[in-house]
């Protein structure tokens, strides 16, 4: 069996796991909005499902030395628009880390706390 053939096989995986998560997720958004409450152990499958889907991804963007990125929108749009499409949403993705948006808000991370309030966390 050649590289391409895996990691072609490994690409159907990955595909197939991100259609089952997307499954999965309107089973538990649905059940939630009409029933009031989540499918149990829902989100434990779909977070390994999404484990899954980005390391079996993997094999393919290695072997087309390429990335996992969605391209929806801008496989749409015309060429002249979607180059400054692109650009701008790559500019955006490298600024926000630099920025720290990772972070909490300075507010959330400011305060006091009382004796009262020491007393009642240690009991």
């Amino acid at each position: 069996m050649t590289i391409r053939r895996i990691s072609r096989a490994l690409g159907v995986a990955a595909s197939t796991a991100v259609a089952v998560l997307m499954l999965l997720m309107v089973t538990d958004v649905s059940a939630r909005a009409e029933l009031g409450v989540s499918v149990p152990g829902l989100i434990e499958v779909a977070g390994s499902l999404m484990v899954v889907a980005v390391f079996l991804g993997l094999a393919v963007g290695q072997r087309t030395s390429g990335h996992i990125r969605v391209k929806m929108l801008t496989d749409r749009l015309p060429t002249r628009l979607a180059r400054p499409v692109r650009t701008g949403a790559l500019t955006v993705s490298m600024t926000l880390p630099v920025r720290g948006h990772d972070r909490p808000p300075r507010r959330a991370i400011t305060g006091s706390v009382t004796r009262s309030m020491a007393s009642r966390a240690t009991t």
